[in-house]
């Protein structure tokens, strides 16, 4: 949006898996619900889905084991009312299989999205109340606040700077 100027990134790190079940699913569904209920600008909620095809049944979010029976592993992403990106490796299937596999996957991400946006109104309650509480600082204090905020930063990158390999300190030689 315009007058936004940080640029925001999110990187998503695995810290346990279960071996059983690919994480990228769940990284890019806690990655919209992180962006969701913070207060950064986002045009989301976004969702995925993996779909598989296992001895003639569709499965939604197959495990790794059921992914290698599958003749089909797809991943759907998407908004509320569009599909984003359709990523698959196949083995030979029909075109009406494929296309259900992203409907049903669709469905699937309406649902979580649905969920993504009962927890981002939990949340805009929530920030709503802290601005209330914190959000109403006098300018003479939200001044000194910032100077010595900013004092703490200079230091902090001063020290730094000193640090650095190959840099002299004022006054060596």
């Amino acid at each position: 949006p315009k007058g936004f100027r940080n640029e925001t990134q999110v990187v998503i790190t695995v810290l346990a898996v279960d071996q059983e079940n690919d994480p990228d699913i769940l990284g890019i569904i806690g990655a919209s619900c992180a962006l969701g209920i913070s207060e950064i600008p986002f045009d989301g909620p976004v969702s995925a889905t993996r779909v598989g095809h296992v001895d003639g049944e569709l499965m939604i979010n197959p495990t790794f084991a059921q992914i290698e029976l599958s003749d089909l592993d797809m991943v759907v992403a998407g908004t509320r009312g569009a599909i984003a990106m359709v990523e698959a490796g196949a083995k030979v299937v029909s075109e009406e299989l494929v296309v259900e596999a992203v409907r049903r996957a669709q469905e699937i991400n309406t649902q979580i999205i649905e969920l993504q946006e009962y927890i981002k109104g939990g949340a805009d309650n929530d920030h709503k109340q802290l601005r209330e509480a914190y959000g109403h600082i006098p300018k003479p204090q939200a001044r000194k606040i910032k100077a010595y905020l900013y004092s703490i930063l200079e230091d902090a990158w001063r020290y730094q700077s000193d640090r650095r390999p190959g840099r002299r300190k004022k006054g060596s030689k």
